[in-house]
């Protein structure tokens, strides 16, 4: 090279090092601060470029191919599709009551309802005071002690729950080991509380805690229990039974020739009435010695009989195929009324007149003496439930189908009240077995 080329590249090499410096810093910027500094224009670019192609394209593992860049964010939840709505919850009338209306120190009438509920109306003007909601159906009566201020009902959650007659808080509940689908019973005396069970055992409670004094095992389900005016326990299953009240021994038993049967209630008379029925539909009422449990009289009935009430008038007053009228000391037919075309419900008794519900939805007053209609009411729906007079003669009676409860005038037939269970979800209502469960073995 002559002297003046190399004159002339000495003058030109500052110059292109100046033009190129501001590019050498913008890629330091994007790839490593620790660059060395450049000594050369050509070589500056060239291990920039060297530099750029080992960071942005990485090679990749000996026998590995290459994986395409995920870009999404590490966590983020996958997108579900919405859930579908729930279904609307169906609700139907308020359900069957097959209980009848007991009454209660705080001029209150109580019913108990297919739908899980306890009513206390206000017996004047059918308001509702108070509703009490268990876990599932009650089928049967409540009962009231005798001071009227606690309401005992059971349950077909195997619970029998005790209320506040007043304000339907809950005092206390008992655990039995089956359904109960029977009325309670209560103690004169209003200390224990007798329970039949449909695990074929008859439970005493202590009216005040639930605490429980004797079980008894009898042969089938047990029914509702009745009491003697000296304390005794009869109840029905494959025979009637009569147990002491005190620890529930059995006094006596009594078959009835049918497959089950269930005490009414004891006269003063020394005298216990039951009723019997079988699988065929053949049904009685008898008449048992209190002492010993000897039968003195039995009425057959054509068809299976819903129960019977006593009066004080020497009369047994029976619900089947028809309404039947017998005497208390020896069966005698006093009367009958109906066609037959509809069974009828436990009769009831007062001021000389006889309610009675039928199948068919009607209400029906009878004189007590004679037999003959005073009056009908018509509610289109069965009636299970029997009809009870109050107080001032005014008759409490419930529907099956209309979810309705009415407070009829005992004379006329005039309506004075009528209350409407509110709707509940079709859950609520549960049906009752078919058969009794398999027998178990208990310790009283």
């Amino acid at each position: 090279m002559t002297f003046y080329s190399r004159r002339f590249w000495g003058l030109l090499s500052p110059i292109i090092a100046l033009l190129c410096t501001p590019l050498a810093g913008h890629a330091q910027q994007v790839t490593s601060p620790s660059t060395p500094p450049l000594q050369t224009a050509p070589q500056a670019i060239r291990r920039q470029r060297t530099r750029q192609l080992r960071v942005s394209v990485p090679a990749p593992a000996p026998n590995t191919p290459a994986q395409p860049q995920n870009n999404r964010r590490r966590g983020r939840r996958r997108r579900l599709s919405p859930k579908p709505p729930k279904p609307p919850v169906e609700f139907v009338p308020g359900g069957t009551i097959s209980s009848a209306p007991v009454f209660g120190a705080h001029g209150l009438v109580y019913f108990a309802s297919w739908n899980s509920r306890v009513y206390a109306l206000d017996s004047a003007t059918g308001a509702l005071k108070w509703k009490f909601i268990a876990p599932k159906m009650l089928n049967a009566s409540p009962a009231v002690g005798p001071d009227g201020g606690t309401v005992y009902a059971g349950a077909y959650d195997g619970k029998v729950y005790a209320l506040d007659g007043a304000t339907g808080a809950l005092r206390w509940q008992f655990a039995s080991r089956s359904l109960l689908n029977t009325a309670p019973a209560v103690s004169a005396q209003g200390d224990t509380v007798y329970v039949g069970g449909y695990d074929r055992t008859v439970y005493a409670l202590a009216a005040l805690t639930g605490a429980v004094k004797w079980r008894a095992l009898v042969g089938a389900a047990a029914s509702s229990p009745a009491l003697g005016k000296d304390g005794t326990v009869y109840v029905g299953a494959d025979q009637i039974y009569a147990l002491k009240p005190a620890d529930g021994t059995p006094i006596w038993k009594a078959p009835t020739g049918y497959d089950a049967a269930s005490p009414v209630a004891a006269a003063p008379n020394d005298t216990v009435y039951a009723q019997a029925h079988d699988q065929a539909g053949r049904s009685q009422i008898c008449a048992l010695d209190t002492r010993t449990g000897h039968q003195n009289w039995a009425y057959p009935l054509g068809e299976r009989m819903a129960s019977a009430s006593l009066a004080l008038d020497d009369r047994v007053y029976v619900g089947a195929d028809q309404v039947y009228v017998l005497r208390q000391s020896n069966g005698h037919l006093v009367w009958q009324y109906g066609q037959g075309s509809a069974p009828w419900s436990t009769p009831t008794v007062g001021s000389g007149i006889v309610c009675a519900g039928n199948a068919d939805g009607s209400l029906a007053a009878l004189d007590a003496a004679t037999g003959d209609l005073l009056w009908t009411f018509a509610t289109n729906d069965p009636l299970l439930s029997f009809p009870r007079f109050g107080p001032h003669g005014v008759v409490y009676v419930a529907c099956e189908g209309n979810s309705k409860i009415y407070a009829l005038e005992g004379r006329t037939g005039k309506v004075l009240w009528q209350f409407t269970q509110e709707p509940v979800p079709t859950t609520a209502t549960i049906l009752p077995p078919t058969s009794p469960p398999p027998t178990r073995r208990t310790t009283p």
